[in-house]
């Protein structure tokens, strides 16, 4: 893959947290975009291909060299442009993969009850993922703060996911995070618990110089919040003060189950999701699932 994409890293073809390096690595390629100002959203999805009716097997693969010699069958394909043609075993399988929506998911805030509602909220970034059904509920609310109040004139109750908020140079900001806790044992039997909130945000700086940019220098976790041992549905707040530039910032957060100093760096993202995939099927992806949420701009007047 090195030779073929020569401007990406062995790392990024590996999965942090179960997500991809882009999205996962804090001031990486997501984070490089979204500095520029860039509406750029993220989805989670299921690449389905055999599941637990499935009688059908991949073909063998030649028992001679090179195929013996390779160490994965995705080396395999690029010997032989493809995988072997499949066939119908007349017995179920067992699948290796999931079905839609059992781990991975994509949440998104209709505003009409319909097909067309929901790619409407996907096209304009209304929408949080996340995996192992980590979550029930998120709603994300931003609000500039005037006096002992929140308050502005996008509404009452604010801006929410992938929105732009205008506020006065010199204002606080209030993000206001309600969760609910997932209160039933996913398909692995595993009853979720969500440990942190982390906000991750920058400036928004305007277009790069180099249009191959993929870093974001200036973005940071700029808060980890712990709400392990809560459940049900709660509010959790943070305050951006004195914003006296435009910037954006994003939430994310974990079971705390495997944390490690981010792709950049512990002074970026001190407690970051850990690479899978050091030695192959080493990672249980129920034992490691993180939720994240598209960004929301905040626009100074």
């Amino acid at each position: 893959m090195g030779e073929t994409n020569p401007g990406y890293p062995a790392d990024a073809f590996r999965p942090y947290g179960g997500f991809d390096w882009a999205t996962a690595t804090v001031a990486g390629v997501w984070d490089s975009m979204l500095a520029e100002g860039l509406p750029f959203w993220i989805t989670s999805n299921s690449d389905n291909h055999l599941t637990v009716k499935d009688t059908w097997k991949t073909g063998p693969y030649p028992a001679v060299e090179p195929y013996l010699s390779l160490p994965n069958e995705f080396d395999r394909w690029s010997v032989t442009g493809k995988r072997p043609d499949p066939f119908d075993t007349g017995e179920k399988q067992g699948g290796s993969d999931y079905w839609p929506g059992q781990f991975s998911r994509i949440h998104t805030g209709v505003t009409q009850h319909s097909y067309i509602g929901v790619l409407e909220a996907m096209r304009n970034g209304r929408m949080w993922v996340d995996h192992g059904h980590l979550l029930q509920g998120l709603d994300v609310r931003v609000r500039e703060v005037r006096g002992n109040s929140a308050a502005n004139s996008n509404g009452r109750n604010g801006v929410t996911l992938r929105s732009r908020l205008q506020v006065r140079r010199g204002a606080d900001v209030e993000i206001s995070i309600t969760i609910t806790t997932t209160d039933y044992r996913n398909f692995a039997g595993i009853l979720p618990k969500l440990a942190h909130v982390d906000v991750i945000g920058g400036a928004v700086t305007g277009a790069a110089a180099d249009r191959d940019t993929m870093t974001a220098p200036g973005t940071t976790v700029w808060k980890q919040i712990d709400v392990s041992g809560r459940t049900g549905t709660f509010t959790i707040k943070h305050v951006i003060k004195d914003v006296q530039g435009s910037c954006y910032f994003r939430l994310r957060g974990s079971d705390g189950n495997r944390h490690g100093a981010g792709y950049y760096g512990a002074s970026v993202d001190p407690a970051g999701p850990v690479r899978h995939g050091l030695n192959l099927g080493d990672a249980d992806p129920w034992a490691d699932t993180w939720f994240y949420a598209n960004p929301v701009f905040i626009d100074v007047a």
